[in-house]
């Protein structure tokens, strides 16, 4: 078995953010159906928040993922009413330094952003 060099992964952890950042524009063209915001601080040490808004009522799912796409935790799942604005909290806890995704799924749309976690 090869294992990849650090250029290696981190040009593959790259390509992974860039191809994802694309799907994300695709998929919420599609719909907007729900709404996320960047979450910020990012970089983050501890915690980092973003704002999560829906459309119409749906049921959502908020999940953080490493860049391999293992899910790592799921931060909330629940049903949304239309303007039920949500801040939405993402804790660095357990995580080591690197680059994560956190991904937001509606019932027609699923929005995914990159987080980066640093000491």
């Amino acid at each position: 078995m090869r294992f990849a060099t650090p250029f290696r992964f981190a040009v593959l952890a790259a390509a992974l953010v860039v191809g994802t950042a694309g799907d994300v524009r695709a998929q919420q063209a599609e719909s907007d159906a729900v709404t996320v915001s960047a979450a910020l601080p990012n970089p983050m040490r501890t915690t980092s928040r973003f704002t999560l808004t829906v459309r119409r009522a749906q049921a959502v799912k908020v999940e953080l993922h490493n860049v391999l796409g293992q899910r790592l935790q799921t931060v909330f799942d629940g049903r949304m009413e239309p303007g039920d604005g949500r801040t939405i909290t993402l804790s660095a806890e357990g995580l080591p330094p690197g680059i994560y995704l956190y991904r937001v799924q509606g019932e027609r749309s699923v929005v995914t952003r990159q987080l980066i976690v640093s000491r």
